[in-house]
């Protein structure tokens, strides 16, 4: 299923590069509803853990198939070396912007697993969870066509400035409003999700919503840098967010739960701050 995967995700993202997003969602879809329906078929017909395995292997299939008739391009798939020393170069700097953003997400829980308790580093976890919702819900979704917009304006040598001003507008015409009504409404929404047992991350989810404030712009500073071609530079710019936010949280760990969280309300303004540093040096503001 992983190889078949592999025949879909060039022609995925030649239709993105080409903001051609109905047919994104078309091939999506369809990987989504094959996917469900062969777990429940299969799972009804007594296949146990099996059926997720076949489901996979059957969307995938499904995926790269769709994606194949809609756009039957095989040249993508022909090996070129014209330009590797490109590649091997973003894929470099892009898997150590991945790998340092993994471990600094993964210190929380190995302090406070090792500080306080497990328990604390499930709350810390859930807390995060619904403090980042609106972030998935409004953000996450349309990262993908805003990074193929800055892409196309960078392609053609236009104003990103303007665009990416553009976006931090309809973006925090959004998410701050959701982030405001999380923050007052937090004890509803845990209640809703989690229930009564987790109540007492609901003072947690207020800080860390007030916080997420000022993560309006990150991903969407991410998006610039790679779109003008600064892996270089975004890889630089985790190289100094990453570090100085766990050592941050280092600090906050002896205050206990709370005051890890609290500190969120300076590692993420920093960040903020950080990755607008090195936008500026490609747009000028």
């Amino acid at each position: 299923a992983l190889v078949i995967e592999v025949v879909a995700a060039p022609i995925l993202a030649l239709m993105r590069r080409e903001m051609a997003f109905g047919q994104v969602a078309l091939v999506n879809i369809a990987i989504a509803v094959s996917s469900a329906v062969t777990v429940l078929t299969l799972t009804s017909l007594g296949f146990s853990y099996m059926s997720f395995a076949m489901a996979w292997f059957v969307s995938a299939t499904f995926g790269s198939i769709l994606a194949l008739l809609l756009r039957s391009e095989f040249w993508i798939f022909k090996p070129l070396f014209s330009n590797w020393r490109g590649v091997i170069a973003f894929g470099y700097y892009n898997g150590l912007i991945v790998m340092l953003a993994r471990m600094y997400d993964q210190i929380p829980y190995l302090v406070l697993g090792r500080f306080l308790s497990f328990n604390a580093a499930g709350l810390f976890n859930r807390t995060l969870t619904v403090a980042q919702l609106p972030d998935k819900i409004f953000l996450a979704s349309s990262i993908s066509v805003v990074f193929s917009g800055f892409s196309s304006e960078a392609r053609k040598g236009g104003d990103l400035k303007h665009h990416y001003l553009t976006a931090l507008t309809y973006t925090t015409a959004v998410h701050w409003p959701a982030l405001g009504v999380l923050s007052i409404l937090a004890h509803p929404v845990v209640t809703f999700l989690y229930g009564d047992q987790w109540l007492e991350i609901v003072p947690l989810v207020r800080i860390a919503a007030i916080a997420s404030f000022f993560s309006f712009s990150y991903a969407l500073n991410y998006c610039v840098l790679l779109a003008v071609g600064a892996i270089r530079d975004a890889f630089l710019r985790s190289l100094v967010i990453w570090p100085v936010c766990a050592v941050l949280l280092l600090i906050a760990a002896p205050f206990g739960l709370r005051g890890m969280v609290l500190s969120l309300l300076l590692t993420v303004p920093f960040q903020a701050m950080v990755s607008l540093l090195f936008v500026r040096r490609h747009i000028s503001m």
